[in-house]
């Protein structure tokens, strides 16, 4: 899958990551996925480190380093190959080798304050597609004006019946109430299997 197939609205990760867990598991592509994955990111404090980021004509440092409240990712394992993980905001390649995107984009060998650590909501995409839902409220300036932060994107809110948004619900580790399995940098790639 090239980058340019996939639907991106730079801010919105959760919602492109939405709509590539969307491609992968409907044919021709999902009959050489063997499993597919949203990947949420983020930890207690909203203040996740991650190098290599570039995507929306943002400024980042010269390594691409951005501290998100939550970034969101979709790893995926073809049949007999190793996970992939294609990241929309990232100036790695698309898609990158697991091991390589956790190395340049986390740097696990650096020495990384602990308010700054990942944490990783690994939820399996057809559940994400049945669970994720938002209003884009979370988007929202704050003071009432109903401006958003970032440019929306055109096409409308992906929205359960419910109406619930429920973003940051996914976003937060410590809520285990949500789909997916929460797990530190070290248990990641175990999580991938």
């Amino acid at each position: 899958m090239r980058r340019s197939s996939c639907e991106y609205t730079s801010c919105y990760c959760e919602e492109n990551v939405y709509l590539l867990c969307k491609q992968l598991c409907q044919p021709p592509l999902s009959q050489s996925v063997e499993k597919a994955w949203a990947i949420w990111i983020s930890n207690e404090n909203k203040t996740v480190a991650v190098w290599r980021q570039g995507g929306g004509g943002r400024a980042y440092d010269e390594e691409g380093l951005a501290v998100w409240d939550y970034h969101v990712i979709c790893a995926v394992k073809y049949q007999d190959r190793s996970p992939v993980i294609y990241d929309l905001d990232t100036t790695l390649p698309f898609p990158s080798p697991l091991q390589a995107y956790i190395r340049r984009a986390f740097r696990p060998q650096a020495s990384i304050r602990s308010s700054f650590r990942p944490r990783f909501r690994v939820v399996e995409a057809r559940q994400y597609l049945e669970n994720f839902s938002s209003d884009r409220s979370h988007m929202l300036k704050a003071g009432g004006g109903g401006e958003f932060v970032a440019k929306p994107p055109s096409y409308p809110c992906i929205l359960r019946a419910s109406g619930e948004n429920n973003v940051m619900k996914f976003a937060d580790m410590c809520d285990l109430t949500m789909p997916g399995v929460v797990v530190d940098l070290p248990s990641l790639v175990s999580a991938l299997r």
